[in-house]
Formats: structure tokens, C-alpha cells, sequence
């Protein structure tokens, strides 16, 4: 008796939801507009990326790194920390994270 109360309850619990969601359903779809890549051009931040990266490449680890990744490149398959792109557009607080998140994988 109980076990059909339960089914019951279920099967108006989802009846109500059905009928709800096709009555409110909304959809928010994008209109076909691409995302337009931009470009760093302030030149100042250009050279204060760059050297950011010069910094991460001169250290021990990053040299130590690339050497186990020229003798064993099996060991690091899928899991290669990859350098922020220099050009890219975003804010300082954005590459600071990247640059962090750079050198903290190797």
C-alpha cells in the first residue's frame, strides 16, 4: 500500500514538472555572432609580458623541464603547461593568474 502511495506521488510529482517546464520553457540560444579575436598593442605591456616569460624561461626548473621533456616526452603526454599567449587581450590581473598557473605547472 505504501509502496503505491510512493508511485503515485512520484508520478503526479513529475507530471506537474512535465506540464510546468513545457509551459515556461524559454531558450536562450546565440545568434551566430563569433567572438572577434583581440590583440594586445600597447607596447609597454608587450615588453613586460615578454619579459614575465623570459623570467619563467631562465629558471632551473623550466631548463630542468624542457630536459625531461626532450628524454621522456611519453611521461608528460596531456599534461604539457603551456605559455600564455603575449599578444592576447586581457586585463594585468588575468595574465598575472596565467603567468602563476604557467610557472606553478612546471
Amino acid at each position: 500500500v505504501f509502496r503505491l502511495i510512493q508511485l503515485s506521488m512520484v508520478k503526479e510529482f513529475n507530471d506537474a514538472r512535465r506540464f510546468r517546464q513545457t509551459g515556461e520553457r524559454r531558450t536562450y540560444k546565440r545568434q551566430g555572432q563569433k567572438k572577434v579575436q583581440e590583440f594586445e598593442s600597447d607596447a609597454h605591456r608587450l615588453a613586460q609580458r615578454a619579459k614575465q616569460i623570459m623570467y619563467g624561461e631562465n629558471t632551473p626548473g623550466y631548463a630542468h623541464f624542457m630536459k625531461a621533456l626532450e628524454l621522456y616526452p611519453e611521461l608528460f603526454k596531456g599534461c604539457i603547461p603551456v605559455k600564455p599567449a603575449v599578444m592576447q587581450k586581457c586585463s594585468k590581473r588575468s595574465w598575472d593568474g596565467q603567468i602563476r598557473k604557467w610557472r606553478r605547472a612546471m
